[in-house]
């Protein structure tokens, strides 16, 4: 490919046509008188004949190449190999790790930058080892565009490097490898791939980690949390860190801990009532890795309920305590569930929607009840048709969504997607029922379907790996393609062919012109 050292000197080409034009409105021989034509044949036959705007002189493309070459020797035009330099850039939490003077990508970086301005010209292009497929491309000429972007990889490293496939790294292209050398994996993928540089930058070692935040309900109280905070020291030396568990700016507990070399700590805690924001565990003091010294979940709020007509004394009971809703005072409709009893009418507010059908009075079923295929997670609810007794169809029927659970033909449960409800024709105050341990699990199941997540006895944790937050450089193997040469080095220049080539056209416009000159003027 052709690279120019003095790229503004390109502009010139823009003047070629003022060659073309100067030709054209050139001014016409004067007028000679001679005593016979037929003595000036010649003269005549490359004499212009008509206006001055004819025909430009033909000569004035060997002109206008002449000067293209001259412009193209001073922009510095140069050939040098297509081969191209791939680099394999290391963009994962450990990058993030601050040395002191700066943060470990941003020393690779100028590093890189270095790199680059000794190579120059080149074509480049920076892969991502955490994102595959995320890349920028360069080349000399934009050199100073890359590294804004590649600086945004870290603002969201990713999970972990994905090492690339022996397929992907082209045999025509010279490769280099950016890290730090704290992966394992990304040292194994080094001692095998064909690199000709590898630049590794790093020196901290000691780091805490904080992997794991984890809250359930209480097994012990009603409106209570239990919680499991998890720790990992992946340096050299033993850790002593203030852990603080916060919501907001409320500090709820703090632990002096002391972690040995690559152990881990679990930390349990209690947490008497609900809390109404995000929880963050935080390590203090900083150390280099400030990314993992934080840990925040969001645990769910409890789900706002209101109840519509009379819905019996056991039915109230058993929505009362269950431990995801809470049932707000007034009158307004604005809830995210409504439960519907009887001739009951909930305000079009309402998200979710549990009806509990009542007409008439119920009757027994003569018939083993089974759940559908539709029943999901509700089909581990054993119901023995005994216990149960169901209120006549009247509008509740195939049509009104799709059947949960039935007794032969007669449907008991069903449910609808959209909008989200669950209609259910079973007796709810029936005392043999009432006085099974089925019967709040039941109405738990059917709360949980109409909600968007689990909320009963589902572990909410947020978790990320300690490999991570491994953070110690480890021996890097020598590359196996040996030094780096990129093929062509600087390049060829071309400017003193480009002259050479000027010179030879120029010589051999100004014979032209001497023997067109020579063949005017002699007379026959």
């Amino acid at each position: 490919m052709i690279e120019w050292s003095s790229p503004g000197w390109l502009w010139g080409l823009v003047v070629l046509p003022l060659v073309w034009a100067l030709h054209k409105l050139r001014a016409r021989r004067g007028e000679l008188a001679v005593s016979a034509v037929f003595l000036w044949r010649f003269a005549a036959s490359e004499e212009t004949t008509g206006s001055r705007w004819s025909s430009a002189d033909p000569a004035w493309r060997r002109r206008a190449l002449i000067l293209a070459l001259l412009i193209l020797a001073e922009a510095g035009a140069r050939w040098t190999d297509s081969r191209s330099i791939e680099i394999w850039l290391d963009d994962s939490v450990s990058m993030l790790v601050d040395e002191g003077e700066a943060k470990r990508h941003e020393m690779a970086l100028q590093v890189l930058r270095e790199a680059m301005e000794d190579l120059s010209p080149f074509r480049a292009v920076i892969h991502s080892l955490t994102y595959p497929g995320r890349s920028v491309r360069f080349d000399s000429l934009s050199a100073n565009r890359w590294e804004g972007e590649v600086d945004s990889w870290f603002q969201d490293p990713g999970p972990g490097v994905q090492m690339p496939l022996a397929m992907e790294m082209s045999p025509d292209a010279v490769h280099w490898l950016v890290t730090d050398g704290a992966d394992s994996d990304v040292n194994r993928w080094a001692d095998t791939a064909q690199l000709s540089r590898i630049v590794q930058v790093g020196r901290a070692r000691d780091n805490l980690a904080l992997t794991a935040l984890a809250l359930r309900p209480s097994l012990k109280g009603e409106n209570g949390l239990n919680g499991v905070l998890e720790l990992a020291n992946t340096g050299d030396a033993e850790a002593r860190r203030t852990i603080e568990l916060h919501v907001g700016e409320h500090m709820l507990r703090s632990w002096s801990v002391v972690v040995s070399s690559g152990g881990t700590e679990t930390l349990t805690f209690d947490l008497p009532d609900p809390v109404d924001g995000p929880i963050i565990a935080r390590s203090k003091p900083a150390d280099a890795l400030v990314y993992d010294d934080e840990l925040a979940l969001a645990y769910p709020q409890r789900v706002r309920a209101r109840l519509f007509g009379a819905c019996g004394r056991h039915l109230s009971t058993a929505l009362s305590v269950h431990p995801a809703l809470t049932f707000p005072s007034g009158d307004g409709n604005d809830v995210d569930l409504a439960v519907v009893c009887g001739n009951g009418e909930a305000g079009a507010a309402g998200r979710a929607r549990l009806r509990f059908q009542r007409t008439e009075r119920s009757h027994t079923l003569g018939k083993p009840v089974l759940w559908t295929s539709g029943a999901r997670e509700l089909k581990h609810v054993f119901l023995d048709h005994r216990w149960l007794r169901a209120f006549p169809a009247g509008a509740f029927g195939p049509d009104s969504g799709k059947a949960l659970l039935a007794a032969g033909s007669e449907w008991l449960i069903a449910s609808n997607e959209n909008p989200r409800e669950i209609d259910v024709r079973l007796d709810m105050e029936f005392q043999a029922f009432a006085e099974q341990p089925e019967y709040p699990v039941l109405i738990a199941g059917l709360i949980e379907r109409l909600l968007p997540e689990a909320r009963l006895d589902r572990v909410h944790a947020a978790r990320r790996s300690s490999g991570e937050s491994r953070i110690a450089p480890l021996p890097m193997p020598e590359p196996m393609a040996g030094p780096d040469r990129i093929s062509g080095g600087a390049g060829v220049d071309l400017s003193p062919y480009l002259i050479i080539g000027a010179i030879g056209l120029l010589v051999l416009d100004m014979r032209r012109c001497i023997g067109r000159a020579e063949k005017f003027a002699k007379p026959v």
